[in-house]
C-alpha cells in the first residue's frame, strides 16, 4: 500500500542469458525476450519463470523493495536433447529437413529445432513422412526426449503378366 513517505513499488529489470526465452512473473506472462523492465512491481516477494526449448526451465524468487531499483540477471542452463528414431524395419533411411541423417534404429546426435520435418524411407515400403511439433517433446529430469517409432507399410507388388 502507498504511503506519504514513498511508493509501495519498485523498478525491476530482468535479464536472462537466453534473451528470447518466454517469461512469467508471479504467473503473469510478459513479452518473450529480455531484458524486461517493470516500472512499478509491487514491493515484496516474487517468482520469475523462464522457458526456452533446449534449456532447463528456470524458476527463481526475488524481493522487490519499494522505491529501490533492482537489476537481476539469470543464466539458463542447457538441457540434454535425446531424439530416438525407430521403425519396424531395420535400415530405413532417415531424413530430417530433406537431409539424410542415418538409418534406423538410431539416435540423433545433432541438435535440431523443436519443430522439424522428417521422412523414413526403405525400398519396398511406402515412405513415412511427418513433422515434429513443440508439443511432441517431453521434458523430465533435465532432458528433452522425443521418440519417433514408425511403422513402414510394404508396397503391394503386382507380379508381371505372363
Amino acid at each position: 500500500e502507498a504511503s506519504a513517505s514513498g511508493p509501495a513499488s519498485g523498478e525491476v529489470t530482468i535479464t536472462l542469458s537466453e534473451t528470447e526465452a518466454a517469461i512469467t512473473i508471479d504467473g503473469v506472462p510478459y513479452r518473450d525476450g529480455t531484458p524486461v523492465t517493470l516500472a512499478s512491481l509491487p514491493a515484496g516477494d516474487h517468482t520469475i519463470k523462464a522457458a526456452l526449448f533446449g534449456f532447463r526451465p528456470l524458476e527463481e524468487k526475488f524481493t522487490a523493495v519499494a522505491g529501490e531499483p533492482l537489476s537481476l540477471e539469470f543464466k539458463m542452463k542447457r538441457a540434454h536433447i535425446v531424439t530416438t528414431l525407430k521403425a519396424n524395419v531395420l535400415g530405413a533411411e532417415v531424413y530430417v529437413e530433406g537431409k539424410k541423417v542415418g538409418s534406423t534404429p538410431m539416435r540423433l546426435k545433432k541438435r535440431f529445432d523443436q519443430s522439424f520435418a522428417y521422412r523414413f524411407s526403405k525400398a519396398g515400403f511406402e515412405d513415412f513422412n511427418g513433422t515434429v511439433k513443440p508439443t511432441d517433446w517431453v521434458y523430465e529430469s533435465g532432458v528433452y526426449r522425443l521418440l519417433l517409432d514408425v511403422t513402414l507399410v510394404a508396397t503391394v507388388q503386382t507380379p508381371p503378366a505372363n
